[in-house]
C-alpha cells in the first residue's frame, strides 16, 4: 500500500503544471552542493564521482531547487547503470550540465523510450523519473538530449539565457 501511496504522489506531482521560483543560479554551485550530497552513496558503491567546473562564472535564471532535482535523478540513474569501478563525471557548462556515465548503456529502441511515463528498466523504478526531468528542463525553456552506446551514456541539459 506505501509503495502505491508513493507511486500515485509521484504520478500527482508529474500531472500538475510546474511552477518555477527563478533566480540567479551559479551551475557549478549546483553541481558541488549535490556531489557534496550524493558523495557518500557513491563511495559506499564503489563508482567515483568527477566534477569538470565551468572555467567561466556565469548564472542562469532558473529554479533552484527544480533543477537539483533534475539533475540528481540524472546521476542517481548514472549511479545505478554503474558497478564499482566506474564513473560519473558531471560537467558545467555556461547553460547546462552534462551527466556522463561509463556504466552498461543502452541500446536505441531504450533510448527511444526513455522519456515514456512509465517506461521504467529497473524492477523497483516507476517511470516517472526521466518525464520529471524533462518536464523541468522544459518549464526552464530548455532542452535535454541522451547519447548512448554501450559503455557510454551521456545526459545533456540546455538552459536558457545566460548572465556574465
Amino acid at each position: 500500500a506505501l509503495k502505491l501511496n508513493g507511486l500515485c504522489d509521484q504520478f500527482l506531482d508529474f500531472a500538475k503544471p510546474l511552477s518555477l521560483r527563478t533566480s540567479d543560479v551559479c551551475l557549478n554551485e549546483v553541481c558541488r552542493k549535490l556531489i557534496k550530497q550524493h558523495a557518500p552513496e557513491f563511495e559506499a558503491a564503489g563508482i567515483q564521482l568527477k566534477f569538470r567546473p565551468c572555467r567561466s562564472i556565469s548564472t542562469v535564471m532558473a529554479d533552484p531547487v527544480r533543477l537539483e532535482m533534475a539533475i540528481r535523478n540524472l546521476m542517481l540513474n548514472s549511479l545505478q547503470a554503474c558497478s564499482a569501478g566506474e564513473a560519473v563525471v558531471l560537467k558545467a557548462f555556461s547553460n547546462g550540465i552534462e551527466v556522463r556515465d561509463n556504466g552498461k548503456g543502452m541500446d536505441s529502441e531504450t533510448v527511444e523510450r526513455l522519456f515514456t511515463p512509465f517506461f521504467t528498466t529497473r524492477p523497483k523504478g516507476t517511470g516517472l523519473g526521466l518525464c520529471t526531468t524533462r518536464k523541468i528542463v522544459e518549464a526552464h525553456g530548455g532542452s535535454i538530449d541522451v547519447r548512448s552506446t554501450p559503455g557510454n551514456t551521456c545526459f545533456t541539459i540546455w538552459l536558457g539565457e545566460v548572465k556574465a
